[in-house]
């Protein structure tokens, strides 16, 4: 995925399709620092014959918020024991952007101060105000804004 949260498990995938006749060859794929491989392995054995198609797949926890680059594999080729390996490196580079988990809040925040009104102080007569007063009859004479 492109976006996570923090602890949440990330699933790499990784296919290989060889052309020719592979030997054994070692590929790894390069963690983060903060990264860890907690499911599977990132670092894989193996030989292919021409035209097979493998497929790897490994999970790895981020455990701190940031922006992350996946997808740099490497591998080394093991042509024969008597040859030099050859060393390859390939770029599919993907952002992966951790946020941070979000913590539940209590149910019921109390407030910072208590009032006996909306106001800082109590009108002396009930008016148009915001507080309830009362349900009462029409009679005439009553503004229509108080009608409901």
């Amino acid at each position: 995925p492109q976006r996570a949260f923090e602890g949440d498990p990330i699933t790499v995938e990784i296919t290989v399709k060889a052309e020719t006749v592979v030997p054994p060859i070692e590929l790894w794929h390069l963690l983060p620092r903060e990264a860890t491989c907690v499911a599977g392995s990132n670092r894989i054995v193996c030989t292919l014959r021409p035209g097979e198609v493998r497929t790897f797949q490994h999970t790895v926890v981020i455990a701190q918020r940031g922006k992350y680059t996946l997808g740099r594999l490497y591998g080394w080729v093991h042509p024969a024991t008597d040859l030099q390996p050859w060393l390859f490196e390939s770029q599919h580079d993907q952002l992966c952007s951790v946020y941070p988990r979000v913590a539940p809040l209590p149910r019921h925040l109390p407030p910072r101060h208590m009032y006996v009104s909306f106001g800082h102080y109590v009108s002396p007569s009930a008016g148009e105000g915001l507080e309830f007063a009362g349900i009462r009859q029409y009679t005439s004479g009553d503004r229509l804004r108080r009608v409901h």
